[in-house]
């Protein structure tokens, strides 16, 4: 990016500011730390533990009170629900996501279903369904067969039981870690396999 946009990488420093006491969470630690362990090769420091109170045109600042100056901030707070669901009078959960039971059916409610991100529906406990495109393929497709039973009057309803392959993640074009149904990959076989499953 420096050569094509003509910057001298030299003037360029990146800095991960992370709010948890870790980073990549939705991988296991052990893959998250071979990613860490490169991305610290590569030069780029990361701050955990450093939540952002504070940005300002110019820089940011932390909780501690530290202020780092940047003209660039990209912002990657995670995934929240659509703000709209407040006005709807159903039942919340973490991160403004709506509670359904085991057929995607909104708490409390009749003939309403919640499907994707939206949806919060534990496989264990204290585990939500992931707000990944597996899980909203998934609890799309349970919603669409409770609706079913619902409209013909027969058959019986099927809980939602999540099957998911994995996570892949890139860190840059050349690197990446992966977790795919119990293999642990890094280096550019993970990305290998992220752009086999792309085209898949």
């Amino acid at each position: 990016l420096a050569k094509d946009n003509k910057i001298d990488p030299s003037e360029i420093k990146l800095v991960v500011v992370e709010a948890a006491p870790t980073i990549l969470n939705m991988l296991e630690r052990r893959d998250a730390d071979k990613a860490e362990r490169y991305m610290v090769k590569k030069g780029i420091e990361i701050m955990k533990n450093a939540a952002i109170v504070e940005v300002k045109p110019d820089s940011i600042v932390l909780k501690s009170g530290e202020e780092i100056p940047t003209s660039t901030l990209i912002w990657t707070a995670g995934v929240r629900a659509n703000s709209d669901t407040k006005d709807y009078g159903m039942e919340s959960a973490r991160a403004g996501r709506l509670k359904v039971n085991q057929y995607m059916e909104a708490d409390g409610l009749k003939d309403v279903y919640v499907v994707g991100d939206l949806a919060y529906f534990e496989d264990e406990e204290g585990k939500p369904t992931p707000q990944i495109v597996e899980g909203a393929e998934q609890t799309a497709l349970t919603a669409a067969k409770s609706i079913i039973v619902e409209m013909s009057g027969s058959g019986e309803k099927e809980p939602f039981q999540g099957k998911y392959h994995g996570v892949m993640v890139s860190i840059g074009a050349k690197y990446g870690v992966a977790h795919l149904g119990g293999m642990h990959l890094s280096g550019w076989f993970a990305i290998l396999m992220k752009h086999m499953v792309n085209l898949y």
